[in-house]
């Protein structure tokens, strides 16, 4: 019986020795396994904050083209033009000059409202994903 016994001894030693390995050995891998999650989980949220955060502000414009005459403004300078004209103190080519010096400000100031329109559409978050290009409508 003692040689039993001594088995007995002997099997639940090696049992339990192995035991308590396999238990440290599952601890140490579900902390790795746990630390591992954690950063898997940071990246994500980083990632997700940077796509949904908001562009970064444009950069600074040149100032705008100086405001042309109001529409009324312009044609009395037409008119007072053509006058000047008629009486013959100008030249054609001195009408056509000046006249062009006049419809240039209104051509100016609708090229300056397109390169705004431009630049919004293009600053616009959402139009990277081509929810604004034409073709997808």
């Amino acid at each position: 019986m003692p040689g039993l016994l001594r088995g007995l001894a002997r099997t639940a030693a090696v049992a339990g020795t192995a035991t308590a390995v396999s238990g440290r050995v599952r601890r140490r891998q579900d902390a790795k396994m746990a630390s591992r999650d954690a950063q898997t989980e940071v990246a994500r949220d980083q990632a997700y904050a940077d796509q949904t955060a908001p562009a970064a502000p444009a950069a600074p414009q040149a100032p705008a083209a100086p405001q042309p005459a109001p529409t009324a403004d312009r044609l009395s300078q037409l008119k007072q033009l053509g006058e000047l004209k008629e009486s013959g103190v100008l030249t054609e080519a001195e009408f056509e000059a000046q006249k062009a010096k006049i419809l240039a400000g209104r051509f100016a100031r609708i090229m300056a409202l397109r390169e705004e329109q431009i630049r919004l559409l293009t600053s616009c978050p959402r139009n990277r994903s081509g929810c604004h290009d034409r073709g997808s409508e």
